[in-house]
């Protein structure tokens, strides 16, 4: 009997580690893609503002060659300063 007590408690510890790795991964991959979707494959994607790093991943794994920032102008700052990014001279950043 005290044997299987164990056991229970046990498996109930590895159950919550678990459940909190995924959910602390979960919350980590939500909030560094922001909510990154894909509307229509290699036409339509969405998100929130994300971060030079991740941009340029999000990039280059979807093969996205147009960007339209529906932000006004300065309110997220200007990365492309704040970060040593010059702009680029073609109109792929609407």
């Amino acid at each position: 009997m005290l044997r299987m007590r164990r056991q229970a408690k046990w498996c109930w510890i590895l159950v919550a580690i678990i459940a909190t790795v995924s959910g602390g991964y979960a919350y980590w991959y939500t909030h560094r893609y922001k909510h990154f979707a894909v509307h229509e494959r290699g036409m339509v994607y969405r998100s929130a503002w994300v971060e030079p790093d991740v941009f340029a991943e999000l990039i280059e794994k979807h093969q996205i060659r147009t960007i339209i920032n529906l932000c006004e102008p300065g309110e997220m700052g200007d990365p492309f300063h704040q970060h040593g990014h010059e702009p680029r001279k073609t109109p792929n950043i609407c």
